[in-house]
């Protein structure tokens, strides 16, 4: 899990490029979050424009006109190997 100085670090790098752009599509890669994800969240959110990019401890919140995404970012262990 990223620490406060890497979420802020996200969201100061991310904002300039997403605020006030439209949502095109969702993709959720993880369902079993704190809070449920409703079912009808593409709906709801495809088409708003960004208004802004906050944080609220180690979340990030999209807001949008009719409320907010909040995503929880997390660290996953890749590895990448190359053959010649």
């Amino acid at each position: 899990m990223p620490e406060l100085p890497e979420v802020e670090t996200t969201r100061s790098g991310i904002e300039p490029h997403i605020k006030h752009q439209r949502i095109s599509s969702i993709k959720i890669y993880n369902h079993s979050m704190r809070w449920p994800i409703p079912d009808d969240l593409p709906q709801l959110a495809c088409r708003r424009k960004i208004q802004s990019v906050e944080r609220r401890g180690k979340y990030l919140l999209l807001k949008l006109s009719n409320g907010a995404i909040i995503i929880h970012l997390v660290v996953v262990p890749q590895s990448e190997c190359c053959y010649s």
